[in-house]
């Protein structure tokens, strides 16, 4: 299970390393907000999005291998990258 000290040291490691970052969002599975840097509107609407999008991804991948489990993923445009990685231990809140 992800402490609140993982969870904070995630947040410093992604800010402190990737210079450009332009926000966190870290959400548990069932959309529960646990720390970000976006306004309150821009949590809801990213926290939704994904909900909807990482099962999708998940069903896309385990047509070729039902055991495989989605690790990461990324959208990459011109202009911006959004990276999602799901957390095994998850908070249940």
């Amino acid at each position: 299970m992800s402490t609140d000290s993982e969870i904070q040291e995630t947040f410093n490691r992604i800010q402190s390393q990737h210079k450009g970052v332009k926000g966190i969002l870290i959400v548990n599975k069932f959309g529960s907000i646990l720390k970000s840097t976006f306004d309150n509107e821009s949590n809801t609407q990213y926290s939704k999005l994904i909900l909807d999008l990482y099962p999708r991804l998940d069903s896309l991948l385990k047509v070729n291998d039902p055991r495989d489990e989605l690790s990461f993923f990324r959208v990459r445009s011109k202009d911006n990258d959004i990276m999602i990685s799901p957390v095994v231990n998850q908070i249940q809140q």
